[in-house]
């Protein structure tokens, strides 16, 4: 399996973070939230699918962010997984243990 794959140690960080196995919609969504929050732009609309909405509120309602909108806030907690969870699906290959 490639970058951005939803392998199983993918599935096992997010358990271990999240504690559920995160889906496509989530995995494919993670990389533009983080990096909307480090660089302290806007989610753009335009580039929003349905898909994403549906993510956004399911995140809410877990408590990993605190809005919906533009610019949602996030928890440290679940900061800290989105890098985990990505670190694993994107950058092994990049990673010195």
């Amino acid at each position: 399996m490639g970058r951005g794959e939803l392998t199983d140690e993918v599935k096992k960080v997010s358990v271990d973070q999240l504690g559920y196995v995160v889906d496509m919609a989530e995995l494919r969504l993670m990389p533009y939230l983080q990096y909307c929050i480090m660089n302290s732009e806007a989610m753009s609309l335009h580039k929003l699918s349905d898909e994403d909405h549906e993510v956004l509120h399911k995140w809410d309602k877990k408590g990993f962010i605190d809005s919906v909108s533009i610019r949602p806030r996030l928890t440290k907690m679940f900061y800290v997984a989105i890098t985990e969870i990505l670190c694993v699906a994107y950058c092994q290959d990049s990673i010195i243990n």
